[in-house]
């Protein structure tokens, strides 16, 4: 067993003896309590040691896919919505934003806002396509296959498949609405009351795609919202 001299404190990790005095950095340690450190009485050199890992350390949680996008090699998540149905319209024509079938696309590096988005008919290609929409006529009433393609911010795609049902309703003939004269709905304080496109036409079958929305009336004579 080593003994100290008498009048020395024991050498510590943190206290070099240094010519019969204890040397080194004053690190706040304290040798009746060896577990406890106390940043705020540390020296000037420690505390500005600690100020700057605690720099590195925030920067590090603020920017946590650094390293993954630089440079970014990974493809967007695809989710693409299912069971879309869709109506010809009067033309009896409809097109398909590449955004509608978009159910949450996401990426490691680039924003949802961000994505850019191109769809095509069928099962797709090997790359992504330039158009944005696809339009379909009476020819293609039935289930159609569709392909979306997200693009993130560095060029990389990928494609998720969907299925849309084209439907021709109205058989090419959408006669102009007539709307009832008055409607009057009362509705009580907390409650609310829902208007449907039959509550608001004079007769029945019409197209409600293509005219139609319904209305939620709120209390206290706040305006509708669509």
């Amino acid at each position: 067993m080593k003994h100290h001299r008498p009048g020395t404190t024991p050498r510590t990790a943190f206290q070099p003896e240094r010519n019969g005095k204890t040397g080194g950095w004053d690190t706040g340690y304290n040798p009746a309590n060896p577990v406890s450190f106390d940043p705020m009485h540390s020296s000037p050199m420690n505390k500005i040691l600690i100020l700057c890992l605690s720099l590195l350390m925030a920067i590090g949680a603020a920017l946590p896919s650094y390293g993954q996008c630089n440079p970014d090699i990974l493809p967007p998540s695809m989710v693409c919505v299912a069971e879309l149905e869709v109506n010809l319209d009067a033309n009896q024509m409809v097109t398909i934003e590449a955004t509608y079938l978009d159910a949450g696309c996401y990426d490691n590096c680039t924003g949802p806002d961000d994505l850019l988005f191109r769809v095509e008919a069928g099962f797709g290609s090997q790359d992504p396509p330039v158009t944005s929409s696809v339009t379909f006529g009476i020819q293609d009433v039935g289930l159609q296959a569709l392909t979306l393609w997200a693009i993130d911010e560095s060029g990389n795609a990928n494609p998720c498949w969907t299925e849309v049902l084209v439907k021709n309703k109205c058989n090419g003939n959408n006669p102009i609405p007539v709307c009832n004269d008055h409607i009057e709905v009362v509705i009580e304080f907390g409650a609310s009351a829902t208007i449907t496109p039959d509550d608001i036409l004079e007769g029945s079958g019409y197209c409600y795609e293509d005219y139609l929305r319904s209305w939620i009336l709120l209390p206290h004579n706040r305006p509708p919202s669509s």
